[in-house]
């Protein structure tokens, strides 16, 4: 099974972007194949062509209709991080990506800052707490 992996990202990239980065090796490192389009991406905008790359690319919405299609054409399930404090629960683009996943019936499992898989009941209560809106979301 492939897993996309979500969490949040604007508002302190490099404090996330680590955190991202520690997550996806822990649960590589325990045999889960695992997309994470913040490692992809932020690793693309600091590396590439900075200016083309921030006229095209400098943004999530940028990065959307990229990030939702691997989600919903080559990742069977989502696993989304939940931060100590409340970065995951502000994080718009979190949150879209789990109203995307829950629009395609994805299977949804949350994990600790450590990697750690949380209980399904933890898991049910926090993906109910995303509840389906009317979201426009990119065509794939």
């Amino acid at each position: 099974m492939m897993y996309y992996l979500a969490g949040p990202y604007t508002g302190n990239e490099e404090k996330n972007l680590n955190l991202i980065n520690h997550v996806t090796i822990k649960l590589m490192q325990n045999g889960y194949k695992i997309f994470s389009p913040i490692s992809h991406g932020a690793m693309i905008l600091r590396d590439g062509d900075s200016k083309f790359l921030k006229e095209q690319g400098g943004t999530y919405h940028n990065w959307e209709a990229l990030n939702f299609t691997i989600l919903d054409k080559a990742c069977d399930a989502m696993i989304v991080i939940q931060t100590d404090d409340q970065r995951t629960a502000n994080s718009k683009g979190t949150t879209r990506e789990i109203l995307f996943a829950k629009s395609i019936n994805k299977t949804i499992y949350w994990v600790n800052e450590n990697g750690e898989f949380l209980s399904q009941e933890k898991s049910q209560e926090l993906t109910g707490s995303y509840e389906p809106e009317e979201a426009e979301f990119p065509r794939l």
